[in-house]
């Protein structure tokens, strides 16, 4: 599905809008593509397409795509609630790696404004509440004698 602008179309796998989508026909749980047209909505379908076939765990849990300039895309993750930022490459493999460290660090759902995929070997998660810290006690000043 795709925006076009206060009307939502269904699309094809060009990227091709065919039909609109009605309260009575249509499949909720299709990814909308949001702010795409011409070879950006082409991408976005194209990835989409890519990870049905290849992963649709992580497919499944898209319900919408945007493209960041000049190749990456906004994913909205339902299950994490948070828009993950990622490329076309390696995305699976980055993703399935976002969760084992929101399982490590007992990030649920909303507990991540965002995370970032698009860094090579690194995964960016900002919490939304940062972690509780021990306070920081400042230490005694400590005189020390100047002597000439």
């Amino acid at each position: 599905m795709v925006d076009l602008g206060g009307r939502i179309a269904y699309v094809d796998e060009d990227g091709v809008p065919f039909a609109d989508l009605s309260p009575a026909v249509g499949d909720g749980d299709l990814p909308l593509i949001t702010n795409a047209t011409g070879a950006d909505l082409q991408r976005s379908v194209a990835l989409l397409r890519d990870l049905r076939e290849r992963d649709p765990q992580i497919y499944s849990r898209i319900s919408e795509v945007r493209p960041v300039a000049p190749n990456g895309f906004a994913l909205f993750d339902r299950e994490l609630g948070t828009f993950v930022y990622a490329g076309d490459t390696d995305l699976s493999a980055k993703w399935r790696d976002l969760y084992a460290v929101a399982r490590a660090e007992h990030l649920g759902a909303h507990d991540i404004e965002y995370a970032d995929l698009r860094f090579a070997g690194r995964i960016v998660v900002k919490p939304v509440h940062a972690p509780a810290l021990a306070p920081v006690r400042p230490q005694p000043a400590i005189a020390t004698p100047i002597t000439n």
